[in-house]
């Protein structure tokens, strides 16, 4: 059993690293805009930064 908790802690870890990050690029981008509620440009935004999405540079 111990050997099926390892892995799912540590995809449930390195998720939410990527996430909490996610959502701190895209705050600083609705910061940016002006705007206090994050809208998913800003996710976007944020995401086209980071090289996350599609054809960006990873």
């Amino acid at each position: 059993m111990s050997t099926e908790v390892f892995p799912q802690k540590l995809l449930k870890e390195a998720s939410e690293a990527y996430l909490v990050g996610l959502f701190e690029d895209s705050n600083l981008a609705a910061i940016h805009a002006k705007h206090v509620t994050i809208m998913p440009r800003d996710v976007q935004h944020a995401k086209r930064i980071r090289c996350d999405g599609r054809g960006g540079m990873v």
